[in-house]
């Protein structure tokens, strides 16, 4: 008898440590893995969620792994970026960078080409900037808008 059981263990072993590895494994349509500076994250389109459970204070579906995300710190910027529009654009003379905010403290912008290079840079003391763009050449730029030295918007500008 103990060379049955000994004989039926392993095969028991082999058979549980088969189905765990496979725990983790979904059958999805499409998905990816998006990393950047921060992290990295994984995810799946088109998956058949089993079951589904909701309550006040969250939700989950089993099968998915549901990551857990924790604010503990925003950083604001003195204005939104919605807050900030350019016009006209495409322009042959001159664009207007307008802000619909009273408070321009720590504001400014640069202007850059293509090549990177920068062309214009200039604090913003008022909600409508007027930018002389007359001896630039026809071409594209790029107009970027700072709070505190970080960018905030950035605008791609084609003078014609």
């Amino acid at each position: 008898m103990k060379i049955n059981n000994l004989k039926v263990l392993p095969a028991f072993l082999v058979l549980f440590a088969i189905g765990e590895l496979k725990g983790q494994e979904a059958s999805a349509t499409s998905g990816s893995t998006i990393t950047g500076t921060g992290g990295s994250m994984s995810y799946t389109v088109g998956l058949v969620s089993y079951q589904s459970n909701t309550s006040t204070s969250g939700s989950n579906s089993q099968g998915v792994q549901q990551a857990y995300v924790k604010v503990v710190g925003v950083e604001e910027h003195s204005v939104n970026a919605e807050q900030i529009i350019t016009y006209p654009n495409p322009t042959s003379s001159s664009l207007t960078l307008s802000l619909s905010k009273d408070d321009f403290s720590a504001l400014s912008y640069e202007l850059f080409n293509m090549q990177g290079q920068l062309i214009d840079s200039k604090v913003i003391q008022q909600d409508q900037t007027l930018l002389n763009l007359n001896n630039l050449s026809s071409a594209m730029y790029i107009l970027k808008v700072k709070s505190n030295d970080k960018s905030i918007k950035e605008f791609t500008i084609v003078k014609n």
